[in-house]
């Protein structure tokens, strides 16, 4: 299930991915209390969300965590008469609809979180507009689907942290891999995905084709890490564009709705249909 959520804001910054991750997760914890629905652990572990805005205008500005980390990259603006729109995805119903029903009872959304960040010295509020619950945005009926990215897939090797991809239209990389060996990576997580939504392994094996396919990096911060190493930024590799994937339809269609690959519930791993 897919909730679309339309926001007005006058700036985004790039760095946004773990603030929106926030965001939604109090919003949810606010509808479970209100709809006194009961809270659920499998919820807040399996979602994606990708925001989409304008990206025609931007410059580099000032961008502070905490009173302490900064940065100096680039800020989107948005024009007077567009609108940043939120898209979360999840298999459980209850879930969207909380997160709905969150986002309705708080109405302004503190992307600054009283003040902790700021983006050229200064506080960001986003306002809801409106929300729409779509229940099923798309079906999977066949063995296989191919989709195309709305935010990037990621992927790290067995026993370490290293980020892999597959071969990409644009040129080598020292983290690529065969597609074969990324094909099995990204199975194993899937199947691991696919057992903690439902106390069983897939139906049948996850397989993943490239069709068209870039490299891309993306910059991400987190509390913890922040914490843990000083550095206000990490670097992660993954992929946009267009692939294949094959496996029994209902598993196919809990990945999508999901995420597929990992930190998906930190805005990576969305995809949709592809429009070939």
């Amino acid at each position: 299930m897919l909730l679309k959520l339309t926001l007005t804001a006058t700036e985004v910054p790039v760095i946004f991915r773990n603030r929106i991750a926030e965001v939604i997760k109090s919003a949810a914890e606010i509808g479970y209390e209100s709809l006194g629905m009961g809270l659920t652990d499998k919820s807040f572990k399996f979602f994606t969300f990708n925001l989409a805005f304008s990206r025609d205008r931007f410059k580099k500005e000032s961008i502070v965590f905490d009173n302490n980390f900064e940065v100096h990259d680039t800020v989107f603006y948005i024009p007077e008469n567009k609108f940043v729109t939120l898209y979360v995805s999840s298999p459980y119903e209850q879930f969207l609809q909380a997160v709905q029903n969150g986002f309705e009872k708080k109405r302004n959304i503190d992307f600054s979180r009283n003040g902790q960040i700021l983006v050229g010295g200064r506080k960001l509020t986003y306002m809801l507009e409106n929300t729409k619950l779509l229940n099923k945005p798309f079906t999977i009926e066949s063995s296989g689907v191919t989709l195309h990215t709305h935010s990037p897939v990621l992927l790290e090797a067995l026993n370490s942290k290293k980020p892999i991809i597959p071969p990409v239209e644009d040129g080598y990389s020292e983290l690529e891999v065969t597609e074969k060996e990324y094909s099995d990576r990204l199975a194993e997580i899937s199947s691991m995905r696919i057992f903690g939504m439902t106390g069983k392994y897939p139906q049948e094996p996850i397989v993943f084709k490239s069709i068209k396919l870039r490299k891309t990096v993306i910059k991400h911060t987190l509390d913890k890490f922040r914490e843990k190493t000083g550095k206000s930024l990490m670097m992660l590799t993954g992929i946009t564009g267009t692939f294949q994937l094959s496996g029994h339809p209902d598993d196919l269609s809990l990945l999508v709705e999901s995420g597929i690959g990992i930190r998906t519930t930190q805005g990576f791993g969305m995809a949709g249909p592809a429009k070939l």
